[in-house]
């Protein structure tokens, strides 16, 4: 059955009619949807034909519950209606999908502040299962440990990443909101470094693996966001409402 719905894409359109009522039901193998849904949208990348904005619709709904790290790329891929589109990833709790929206809808503010969001709670996350592996066995943690925790510190880096990228491009286009967003984030990482210091204690605490990895996360944060993030604040914006803050 999956190969009769991989070629269904290329029967043509006569079978939009009926698919379109097919899918506007909940049917199940939801993955088969999304394998016919996917080749159709490949298809009108390289022809005249379109798909209506339901199918489109259908397609990003199944994409947030099926492949939610692959969603940016389809909105960056192919045309959807916005609006309805940020509604489905707002539904699904896709902060990626909702902050790339956003800043194609020129909603910075509510952009950044997905972002923050973001970069927050992969920090907390890593947080967590370091606590968490007091538990495991050496093994265990040794196995999926290091994966895990470098992934959270790599969504970390991305939505900082995306963060710059947007102030940078506002302060170029209208430097006064610009300075503000680079303000707000500047606020945000003050606020984080708090919000770290404040752990030590508690993670002193801990064997010595786990406190090795809070300081390394405290590195991370200073190295990777807070220093690289000075240098781009200086250059863009001077030195006016800077906060020293210290990292240790």
């Amino acid at each position: 059955m999956r190969d009769i719905v991989s070629r269904l894409p290329n029967l043509g359109q006569n079978l939009v009619p009926a698919l379109e009522y097919v899918f506007a039901y909940n049917r199940p193998f939801p993955d088969l949807q999304l394998n016919y849904l996917e080749g159709m949208m490949d298809r009108t990348r390289k022809s005249n034909e379109s798909v209506s904005d339901s199918l489109k619709l259908k397609y990003l709904s199944l994409m947030c519950q099926l492949r939610p790290d692959m969603v940016v790329l389809a909105l960056k891929t192919y045309i959807f209606p916005l609006e309805e589109s940020l509604q489905i990833c707002e539904k699904y709790k896709n902060l990626h999908g909702q902050a790339h929206i956003k800043s194609r809808t020129r909603n910075i503010d509510s952009a950044i502040k997905i972002y923050m969001e973001i970069m927050k709670q992969a920090l907390d996350k890593y947080l967590e299962v370091n606590k968490e592996s007091a538990l495991m066995s050496p093994g265990a943690q040794s196995q999926g440990l290091t994966k895990e925790i470098t992934t959270y510190l790599s969504d970390a880096l991305f939505a900082y990443q995306m963060i710059v990228e947007i102030c940078k491009s506002e302060v170029e286009e209208m430097h006064t909101e610009g300075v503000a967003y680079f303000n707000m984030f500047m606020e945000f990482l003050f606020d984080l470094h708090m919000e770290l210091e404040k752990q030590d204690t508690i993670m002193s605490k801990h064997n010595e693996d786990i406190y090795f990895r809070y300081t390394e996360l405290k590195r991370f944060v200073k190295s990777e966001i807070f220093d690289d993030f000075m240098i781009t604040y200086i250059t863009r914006v001077g030195t006016t409402g800077l906060v020293d803050v210290s990292f240790k």
